[in-house]
């Protein structure tokens, strides 16, 4: 009998060890996690990121109270708050530069010109290439600075490396400058070089040949302070994480001989991004409404200042693969119809530098550079719509004559209504002027006239 019990006692031992032998071995092998499962835990802790900004956001106007006027919830709450800001701060380390620079600043010119005014931005990144949509404001009330007159600015590295440093504060970059309301959207010029400098105030440009607008002319540096009035450089995202299709969540590249072209969703957002090397982004974003296996997206692009575009599109989903076909006007050309992208994670967005960039006569506007004196033009007619505008120099330069478009607010002489005004040609003087205006008339514009633009003041 205990022969049988001490046999029992020796068979549960040892199955106990086969059992406990088994859990460990089967504990040994890790699942493979593929690129959407990464992807979606990335957007996770954007998310999360954006959070803890919001909240940080809405206690930051309580860190000024006295300590004695606090009652002890309120101290916890408060020392809660510290540490949240603490956290903040250490995961901020780990961001790129460009990361850290995106927000919104102004500068406060009063009395410069004057008149108080606020130059504004809005700084935004896609990987870390880093873009600002930039204007003056009039402050007319203390909520919001909405600009009167706009463009967009690339702010492209010498470095790539600079960009990237989650442990670096400054970048030389050449700004390149450009709108939809001037110098038929193209370029302005070939830039200026300077220096960013990212400060617990906001940010600090260095050089930029005193361009009027990120230097003055009588120093050396400006501080643009963080600053949340002013206007935003896509006025149609809806910044909604919760819905959308998970499986579009996340980046997107489609290969192409002439540049790849990206595309982002996060939550019902989606971002439009391309940099061709010898022309001027293609950046765009805005929200979207979704629908069995489509949706209809309204969006701007970020020299557009708010302007929409509507586009709809369908699409289909194979693991890593994404299929778009596209409708829209306004979309660029190599998203419009089917288009295949492939997922990637964001450091594999290339960030382009200067000098991997050319100018070509493609790269400005009809005169080359843009001209930035004042002149005399020979005025056809002004449009409230661009394309109107562009019609009709169309029309013009079919027939042979020169013939481009200015927008009236950036100009001291001019209609101070926002117009696209076409002119045929510029000249030095007003005599030199005639001779275009009589080509002008006999080419049939016979209520063309002369008129001096007087300076630029954009």
């Amino acid at each position: 009998m205990k022969s049988r019990s001490l046999l029992m006692m020796i068979i549960c031992i040892a199955g106990i060890g086969m059992l406990a032998g088994c859990a460990k071995g089967g504990s040994s092998q890790k699942p493979e996690v593929s690129l959407a499962e990464k992807t979606e835990k990335a957007e996770e802790s954007d998310k999360a990121e954006e959070e803890e900004e919001t909240e940080s956001e809405e206690t930051e106007d309580t860190d000024d109270t006295q300590e004695s006027d606090v009652k002890p919830e309120k101290k916890r709450e408060k020392k809660s708050n510290k540490k949240a800001e603490k956290a903040k701060e250490e995961e901020s380390k780990e961001k790129s530069l460009a990361r850290r620079m995106t927000g919104k600043y102004s500068y406060h010119a009063a009395g410069e010109n004057g008149e108080s005014e606020y130059y504004i931005m809005d700084v935004v990144n896609f990987g870390d290439n880093l873009y600002a949509f930039c204007g003056r404001a009039m402050a007319d009330d203390d909520e919001t600075l909405e600009a009167y007159t706009f463009w967009a600015c690339e702010f492209i590295p010498y470095d790539a490396r600079e960009m990237a440093s989650s442990d670096g504060d400054s970048v030389r970059v050449n700004e390149l400058n450009f709108s939809i309301m001037s110098n038929v959207g193209k370029y302005w010029d070939a830039g200026h070089t300077g220096t960013i400098t990212l400060t617990d105030d906001g940010l600090v440009f260095d050089g930029f040949d005193h361009d009027g607008f990120l230097v003055p002319d009588y120093d050396d540096s400006r501080l643009f302070l963080k600053d949340k009035r002013a206007g935003d450089a896509f006025t149609y995202l809806k910044h909604d994480k919760g819905t959308g299709d998970k499986e579009l969540q996340g980046y997107w590249v489609s290969s192409g001989s002439d540049g790849d072209l990206y595309i982002r969703f996060s939550g019902t957002d989606m971002y439009i991004y391309m940099k061709n090397l010898d022309r001027e982004v293609v950046l765009a974003a805005g929200g979207c409404d979704f629908y069995d296996g489509s949706f209809d997206c309204i969006a701007s692009y970020i020299q557009a200042g708010g302007m929409p575009f509507e586009f709809s599109a369908d699409y289909k989903v194979d693991e890593d693969r994404l299929t778009l076909d596209a409708e829209g006007s306004d979309l660029p050309d190599r998203l419009v119809g089917k288009c295949d992208f492939d997922r990637i994670a964001k450091g594999d967005i290339h960030v382009t530098t200067m000098d991997e960039v050319v100018f070509d006569e493609d790269s400005f506007g009809p005169y080359g550079q843009m001209e930035k004196e004042p002149f005399y033009g020979v005025w056809i007619n002004a449009f409230k719509k661009e394309a109107d505008a562009r019609a009709l120099v169309k029309e013009i330069t079919d027939k042979g004559l020169p013939a481009f478009s200015v927008y009236s607010c950036d100009w001291e002489n001019l209609n101070k209504e926002p117009y696209y005004c076409v002119t045929v040609g510029k000249a030095a003087s007003e005599s030199e002027a005639k001779s275009y205006m009589e080509d002008a008339k006999k080419a049939g514009y016979k209520s063309a006239y002369i008129k001096y633009t007087g300076n630029r003041i954009n």
